[in-house]
């Protein structure tokens, strides 16, 4: 591992001894693994789609199938403004009540809601230790839990997980019980590989299905949303670029600026973007 690597772990570990737990996750999200950490919460936020009854109301709404990615750069946009800042700053405040107020239009459960707040502490979390450049410290698992609780208490979510661990219990009960296929499901995951499929170069957009399939590495998910069984080329493809990323990350100096810095261009905003432009969306 490179020193100036080392030095940034051990600044974690110094942050979390002062007890500066959402600084720790801030820099596990936009230093230590951004690209991981991007490609986790995609798949954090396709997990309502694979339970039917919340797949129902989301293709009712018509909002991701109409645009499946704009609307999926909103949502990282809104999360990300949240993890820069924390949900008592002023642009956290703003993005917080603005997912306040879209959760507020549909019918979820109680039972939904902390399934999926459990989903965006362990999605992320279990990818990253599959794909990372190193393995994830215990301080991360910890820092990502303290995050979502704190986040989940500012959604009003009564039920939350009391430790990284309760996350994985809910996570996992939940998915054994309620994911399932059904038309909902498998159109939604539709969308969500054709939206992928965009972000691929030429030559392997065409198995886009089978490399998000390799990616999502849970088999309940990947029929829920009608993946299709990956192929040994895609997982070919995808175990060598994972090894070659471990190599090439391992031996570079660690990165000094943060991977997202709020109103910075980013999916449609060419040109940068106001938090009133997010909130209209």
């Amino acid at each position: 591992m490179h020193v100036t690597r080392k030095h940034r772990l051990a600044r974690l570990h110094q942050l979390a001894d002062e007890g500066r737990w959402h600084e720790v996750y801030r820099q596990h999200i936009f230093f230590e693994f951004p690209h991981e950490a991007r490609l986790g919460f995609q798949l954090a936020f396709m997990r309502p789609f694979c339970d039917p009854e919340m797949a129902e109301i989301l293709v009712s709404a018509g909002r991701i199938t109409s645009d499946a990615q704009h609307r999926g750069y909103a949502t990282a946009i809104v999360l990300s403004e949240i993890i820069a800042e924390g949900p008592e700053g002023p642009r956290g405040r703003r993005m917080l009540a603005h997912m306040n107020r879209q959760h507020h239009k549909f019918p979820i459960t109680p039972e939904q809601m902390t399934y999926v707040l459990s989903a965006f502490v362990v999605a992320p979390t279990r990818y990253i230790e599959r794909t990372g450049w190193r393995p994830v410290d215990e301080i991360e698992r910890i820092a990502a839990a303290r995050f979502y609780d704190t986040l989940g208490k500012h959604m009003g979510i009564k039920t939350r997980h009391a430790s990284y661990e309760d996350a994985c219990r809910i996570f996992d009960d939940y998915e054994a019980h309620h994911l399932r296929p059904s038309e909902d499901t498998k159109l939604l995951g539709e969308q969500t590989t054709s939206f992928l499929a965009t972000r691929l170069p030429w030559p392997i957009s065409g198995i886009a299905g089978q490399l998000f399939s390799s990616q999502v590495g849970d088999d309940i998910v990947a029929q829920a949303v009608g993946l299709p069984s990956t192929s040994p080329l895609a997982r070919r493809v995808s175990n060598s670029v994972v090894k070659a990323r471990r190599f090439a990350l391992s031996r570079l100096p660690a990165p000094q600026l943060p991977t997202f810095s709020p109103g910075q261009p980013a999916g449609p905003y060419r040109t940068g973007y106001s938090l009133s432009d997010v909130e209209a969306d």
